[in-house]
């Protein structure tokens, strides 16, 4: 390839139109035509998407093959397909508003819904429900063939662990009914709809759920206490914190109130708030805008002393946390941003002034290790927050940006509407993705990037060979037990035994045994690491012993989910679910040809 030069495992294209290829199974730039709405799987596995005529298309991303017709599917609506938690569901309406529920293995036929105004899937994969054009809502078990059972017209949400349906019915009368049990809904009485059922009725466990009449009258109730009602009073909004420890409610009188659910009290009088706040992530800290609009910082789990922050900027968003809580970016009144470190005493970064209030101003990204921001003047400075002082790196003229959901990769746009994607944590130059560029979401699991041109035109990146070698992601189940694993044809890997080849003159066992020496030595002791590269390599000792046979199982292990997708699994797992994909199927079979050889070894006394 003229003007390209190697990078890991992806060949970056210094051309003028610049590209992504990847050397591997999966093709890294994918034209998939029109595409006008689109959606990825949960776990970043399949793609749907609505072309021009309405003609739906399923692609596995995995697999790369020819796309699935699924038929002509409803456009402009926010519920047109949707995919099971567990991923192996889909449901599409077409624009004729007929539902149909489809296996994405194709081991059933497509089952029909009838008619479907929108849906949702239960949390724990258990349940669809559907609502008709006549408000009638039904409730699918997903487990059988049994038919629907039909609430009536109501508006209804799953709790968040799948157990309980919260509805409203035309009247604004809500009740709650448990989906295991299927006995008769317990009566909350009359609430304001738009109060209680669109905002965050339930908890992010799902064992409590707040509610609000039409005069702002709030009731607590837990499930541990048979949904019993606590009264609130008058409130203006809440919100519960990520771990379901607390509830904020503001507009109380007498000032915005901090409870701890664990006890059912009041911890914390925050005074009177102009309505801005915000829990961090663990539950650390709650920041809010007192009526002033002074920032006040309050302990949530100490006894701490409470911070003022200054003025700040009455519009959202003006502050966030970084999700683990330990940095907080707050903007006074005047657009100026800083940045706290909380780990520190709050050791502050003074970050210039900000953008335009309101949206794309900055964003931190998932895992807490960057942060972007955007000057008055739009140009972008990315911060390396992984050390004690954040690193500024000028990033150029932007006018949108996005991290993907795992932290790794960065997408910015700039006025002219050029793209430009980054590898984080990694020394790789940027990426042009093309001008006239109009839309983009990355897969969940962040290993594609999906794009549309302002022709929408679509294309489809495989990002999953583009990973910083500490930071990456496709990785099993056992691999999360080891911070330090490190991928396979990672430049720390081959470098060591480059060296050690080079040193020893030949491949030899000599070699081998100078690249242990080098590199493994820490391995001595530890449970194997199934995404381990270096443990791999030092599993294969020449005496073809347990050690030899579980290095072996391991390798077969790691290619079958590193390289073909997927959590962690077993053989048997992969063929109960009549997965198809030939290199996975291969993959298991080398692990059950190993096994079947150490048994008959041990059956020999080897």
């Amino acid at each position: 390839m003229a003007g390209a030069r190697p990078i890991g495992s992806l060949l970056i294209s210094t051309s003028e139109n610049d590209a992504l290829a990847r050397l591997g199974s999966l093709p890294a730039r994918q034209q998939l035509g029109t595409a006008l709405f689109y959606g990825f799987s949960h776990d970043g596995r399949y793609l749907v998407t609505i072309g021009a005529r309405w003609d739906g298309l399923l692609h596995d991303v995995r697999d790369g093959g020819a796309p699935i017709p699924l038929g002509n599917i409803r456009q402009g609506e926010p519920h047109n397909f949707g995919f099971s938690p567990d991923n192996t569901l889909l449901v599409t309406i077409s624009p004729e508003g007929a539902g149909a529920l489809l296996h994405l293995d194709r081991s059933r036929e497509p089952r029909s819904l009838g008619d479907v105004e929108a849906f949702a899937f239960a949390p724990d994969g258990t349940t669809l429900l559907t609502r008709d054009e006549a408000g009638v809502e039904s409730l699918w078990p997903l487990g059988s063939e049994s038919p629907p059972r039909v609430l009536g017209r109501s508006e209804s949400r799953f709790s968040s662990d799948g157990e309980w349906l919260y509805s409203v019915d035309p009247n604004s009368r809500a009740s709650i009914r448990s989906l295991a049990a299927g006995g008769p809904a317990i009566d909350l009485g009359q609430i304001d709809r738009y109060a209680s059922l669109y905002g965050q009725a339930f908890s992010p466990d799902g064992k409590y759920i707040v509610t609000r009449d039409n005069a702002g009258s709030a009731t607590l109730r837990a499930e541990q206490e048979n949904w019993r009602p606590r009264a609130l009073g008058v409130i203006s909004q809440h919100s519960f914190s990520a771990d379901s420890n607390f509830l904020f409610v503001d507009g109380a009188a007498g000032g915005a109130l901090l409870y701890d659910l664990r006890t059912m009290t009041p911890v914390r009088n925050v005074g009177s708030t102009r309505g801005f706040y915000q829990l961090a992530r663990d539950a650390s800290f709650l920041l809010t805008q007192q009526s002033d609009g002074t920032g006040m910082l309050w302990p949530v789990r100490t006894n701490g002393s409470v911070i003022a922050l200054g003025p700040l900027l009455h519009d959202n968003p003006s502050f966030d946390f970084t999700a683990d809580a330990r940095y907080l970016l707050t903007q006074d009144t005047r657009r100026r941003g800083v940045l706290r470190d909380l780990r520190r005493d709050g050791a502050q970064t003074n970050l210039g002034l900000l953008w335009q209030v309101g949206y794309h101003n900055f964003a931190f990204s998932s895992d807490s290790s960057f942060l972007i921001t955007r000057s008055m003047s739009d140009l972008g400075t990315l911060w390396d927050l992984r050390s004690d002082t954040p690193q500024p790196v000028n990033v150029g003229d932007i006018g949108g940006f996005d991290f993907s959901p795992n932290g790794n990769y960065l997408i910015t746009a700039d006025q002219q509407y050029r793209w430009t994607l980054r590898a984080l944590g990694r020394d790789a130059p940027p990426v042009a993705l093309g001008a006239e560029m109009e839309h983009w979401v990355f897969s969940p699991d962040g290993a594609s990037l999906f794009t549309l041109d302002t022709r929408y035109r679509a294309v489809l990146y495989d990002l999953a060979g583009w990973l910083p070698p500490e930071r990456a992601t496709r990785v099993s189940a056992v691999c999360a037990a080891s911070s330090d694993a490190m991928p396979p044809l990672s430049p720390d890997v081959r470098r060591p035994r480059a060296q050690a080849t080079q040193a020893a003159g030949v491949e030899t066992d000599e070699a081998q045994r100078v690249v242990e020496n080098a590199i493994f030595k820490e391995l001595e002791g530890r449970p194997w690491n199934a995404c381990d590269w270096r443990g791999l390599l030092a599993g294969f000792p020449d005496d073809r012993g347990a050690d030899w046979f579980e290095g072996v199982r391991q390798w077969a292990r790691l290619v079958s989910v590193r390289y073909f997708g997927g959590d962690d699994y077993t053989c048997g797992e992969v063929n109960a679910a009549g997965d198809s994909a030939p290199a996975r199927v291969a993959a298991c079979q080398i692990s059950e040809r190993a096994d079947a050889d150490h048994r008959r070894a041990q059956g020999r006394g080897e």
